[in-house]
């Protein structure tokens, strides 16, 4: 399905809600679980934490919904930046010493742990860009800059990154 398709069946389901579908929110959880719980996991390192902010950010999208409703908004997005934010009121910013476990694999254990001492923007780029694929605009959307800005953002954090990996992560 194209992303114009996706955008605009995420459209029609909010808009549902004026009609007063009470399926409409579990229809956009369906939709997007998955991929929202797969950046707590990124961002987070835990699977546990991850389902706690994947579940605080459909309870904000429940008493949100309405801004979901506002026209030019992708839902998808929308949702990636209240787990954003979910994980900041979590406080998950700089720990180089959180244990990971969601992953057993060495070199992905050492990506998350170098990713981790990023800025907040500069680790969402890279999980949202780089390992989740999305547009730009999508990640321009989600943290709240311009478009323009998020190559910017990519180039300093892909460069911080591999320095970060080659110092073998000294403290």
């Amino acid at each position: 399905m194209s992303v114009q398709a996706d955008a605009a069946q995420a459209r029609t389901v909010v808009r549902q809600r004026g009609r007063g579908d009470v399926d409409m929110l579990a229809q956009i959880y369906d939709r997007h679980v998955e991929v929202v719980y797969r950046y707590c996991c990124l961002r987070s390192g835990s699977r546990q934490t991850a389902g706690r902010l994947t579940s605080a950010t459909f309870g904000h999208a429940r008493q949100q919904l309405d801004a979901a409703l506002l026209p030019g908004v992708n839902v998808g997005a929308w949702l990636l930046g209240l787990a954003r934010q979910a994980a900041a009121e979590a406080g998950l910013r700089h720990d180089p010493a959180a244990v990971y476990d969601v992953t057993d694999s060495a070199q992905d254990l050492a990506l998350l742990t170098a990713l981790r001492r990023l800025s907040p923007d500069q680790q969402d780029c890279i999980v949202l860009r780089v390992l989740m694929g999305f547009s730009a605009a999508v990640v321009a959307q989600v943290i709240g800059r311009k478009t323009g800005y998020v190559g910017v953002l990519q180039y300093r954090a892909l460069r911080s990154l591999a320095r970060r990996l080659s110092e073998g992560f000294r403290p």
